[in-house]
């Protein structure tokens, strides 16, 4: 199994962490986190992972619960990786309130 781990920096205070394993080419689980870096440290604002056996994003509250789970049903692994990389790029200033 593939183990790949890296980080896409957005600005001087937002970044993403990819993590993923691979078996021969093909993603088996994933996590992506959009973090801030802040007085306090490091928070996670969102995040999208494969726990429960299907790639989801858990939307959090300001203080980290979870608020709410949308469900990426029509997407394969490898696309579920692939779009959650997008949409914290197009999207991570929504995340900052």
């Amino acid at each position: 199994m593939g183990e790949e781990n890296f980080v896409i920096w957005l600005d001087e205070r937002t970044y993403i962490t990819v993590e993923f394993l691979t078996l021969r080419g093909s993603v088996v689980s994933f996590i992506v986190r959009l973090m801030r870096k802040d007085s306090r440290g490091d928070s996670i604002l969102s995040r999208f992972d494969t726990a429960h056996g299907t790639p989801h994003q858990d939307l959090l509250t300001p203080s980290g619960n979870l608020k709410r789970k949308e469900w990426m049903l029509d997407a394969s692994l490898n696309e579920a990786l692939t779009r959650a990389i997008r949409h914290f790029k197009a999207h991570h200033e929504d995340y900052q309130g």
